[in-house]
C-alpha cells in the first residue's frame, strides 16, 4: 500500500524520530589480499577496551574485501597501527577528511588490488531509525485510523519506507541494518536534503545530543525547502521525478550462504573477541559482518556452517534465516541514488518487507527470509539480471 504526495492515510504522516550520531563515519575497503598489514590494526578495534556510547564500527567481510564504516577518531587510530606499511596513509586520512564526497566511481571500473586500502573523502552521517518509531497526533480522529497508517508503514517495510523518499531527493545514501536498529548514512553536506524529502513522507522529529548541530541541521533544511520552492516557482521539474530516471538493468546475484543476524552478549566480550579474530583471520569468507553501535550493543552476521563456533549461551539468535542478494555489477557510486528503493521496492510490493541491509565500500547486500527467496527472485526478476 503506497502514499501518495508524501502523507499516510487520509493525509496523516507517522512521526518519525530520528537521532543523528554524534560520529563523523569514514567508509574504507581493505583489500583481501593485503589483510595481513591490517591484522594489528583491526585487532585494536575490536580488542578497544575502553568503548563509549558513542562509538560506531562496521566490520564486514565480502568475497571482494574487508569493508569499515567507523568513526573518524578510530580510523586515526586504526591507520596509525598500520602505518609502518604505508607511512603515506596518516596524510591521506587527514586530506580526504575534508573532501566533498565527490568521488563517482564508473560502473565499469573494477577494484585495482594494487590499492591496499580505499577512503571514501568527507564525512558520513547516521541517522538512527530505532524500533518502535512510529507515533501519532493526539488530535488524530480515531483509533481505527492509526491502525490503518501502522499498517501502510508495515506493507511497505522499513527500509522501503524510508528509502523512497530520498530516492525520490537524489539523496545518496548507504543503509545499514543492526540487531535493534536501522542507520541511514548521508554525506553530511545532504544532511538538510535528506530531511527535507524525509518530511514529504514523514513527521521528523531530530534527536541530537548536541543542539547546536540539530539547528545547523534545521537550517540546512530551511535553505533546501527554499531551494526547491523556488524552482517551483521557476516552472523546473519537482526532484520527485529522479527515481523514474531510466537507468541501466543491473545485475544481482543469490549467494548460497545461509545467514544468521545474532547479539552478542556483553558479558563474554573477552571470549566473543577471540571467536570474532578467528572468523576475519583464518576463514574465507563470502559474507561476515561484525558491528558495535553504542556501549552496548554489539552484533554478527554469520553463516550456518560458522554459527556452530559461538557458544549458545553466548549469543542470542534474532529472527530467521536469512538469504543473502548481492548486487553484483559495482562498484556502486558514492554519488549515486535510488540503490536501496531499486531493491526494497519490489519486494515491499510483493510483500516481503522484512528485510536485513548491508552496504559496503564496494556493493549493496539485501538479505530476506529464507522461505521467502523464491518469491524474492521472482519479483526482482522483473527489474534485474539474477545468477542463482
Amino acid at each position: 500500500m503506497e502514499t501518495s504526495g508524501g502523507d499516510g492515510v487520509n493525509g496523516e504522516k507517522a512521526e518519525v524520530f530520528l537521532s543523528i550520531l554524534p560520529n563523523a563515519l569514514r567508509i574504507v575497503s581493505i583489500a583481501k589480499s593485503r589483510l595481513p598489514h591490517f591484522a594489528f590494526g583491526l585487532l585494536k578495534l575490536i580488542f578497544q577496551e575502553q568503548k563509549s556510547e558513542s562509538r560506531f564500527l562496521y566490520i564486514t567481510e565480502t568475497e571482494a574485501e574487508i569493508s569499515l564504516i567507523l568513526d573518524q577518531q578510530l580510523l586515526c587510530k586504526f591507520i596509525e597501527e598500520v602505518s609502518a606499511f604505508y607511512p603515506s596513509l596518516p596524510q591521506m586520512v587527514r586530506e580526504e577528511s575534508t573532501g566533498e564526497n565527490d568521488r563517482e566511481r564508473d560502473y565499469g571500473e573494477k577494484k585495482n588490488e594494487s590499492d591496499p586500502i580505499s577512503i571514501c573523502s568527507g564525512i558520513w552521517k547516521a541517522m538512527q531509525v530505532p524500533e518502535g518509531i512510529l507515533d501519532f497526533r493526539e488530535s488524530s480522529p480515531t483509533r481505527e485510523l492509526l491502525l490503518l497508517i501502522v499498517f501502510d508503514l508495515e506493507q511497505q517495510g522499513m527500509v522501503h519506507s524510508f528509502s523512497t523518499p530520498l530516492a525520490e531527493g537524489g539523496v545518496s545514501i548507504y543503509y545499514l541494518s543492526s540487531c535493534d536498529s536501522d542507520f541511514i548514512l548521508v554525506a553530511e553536506k545532504e544532511l538538510g536534503s535528506a530531511l527535507y524529502h524525509l518530511r514529504k513522507k514523514f513527521r521528523v522529529q531530530l534527536d541530537s545530543e548536541d543542539s547546536q548541530v540539530e539547528h545547523q541541521i534545521e537550517e540546512m533544511y530551511q535553505r533546501k525547502r527554499e531551494e526547491e520552492e523556488k524552482a517551483l516557482r521557476g516552472g523546473d521539474h519537482a526532484e520527485g521525478e529522479k527515481i523514474t530516471k531510466e537507468k541501466r538493468r543491473r545485475k544481482l546475484r543469490v549467494l548460497k550462504e545461509k545467514l544468521y543476524l545474532c547479539k552478542l552478549k556483553k558479558e563474554f566480550s573477552s571470549i566473543l573477541s577471540g571467536l570474532l579474530v578467528k572468523m576475519i583471520f583464518f576463514n574465507h569468507l563470502n559474507f561476515f559482518s561484525y558491528f558495535e553501535t553504542g556501549e552496548d550493543e554489539a552484533g554478527i552476521v554469520v553463516d550456518a556452517d560458522h554459527l556452530s563456533l559461538f557458544p549458545d549461551d553466548m549469543i542470542d539468535v534474532i529472527g530467521d534465516c536469512w538469504s543473502p542478494i548481492c548486487v553484483d555489477d559495482g562498484p556502486l557510486g558514492f554519488v549515486e541514488y535510488g540503490i536501496v528503493h531499486s531493491i526494497s521496492a519490489p519486494l515491499a510490493n510483493n510483500a516481503i518487507t522484512t528485510q536485513i541491509y548491508f552496504s559496503t565500500y564496494y556493493t549493496d547486500y539485501t538479505m530476506v527470509r529464507e522461505q521467502e527467496i523464491d518469491t524474492a527472485i521472482s519479483c526482482l526478476k522483473n527489474s534485474f539480471d539474477i545468477a542463482t
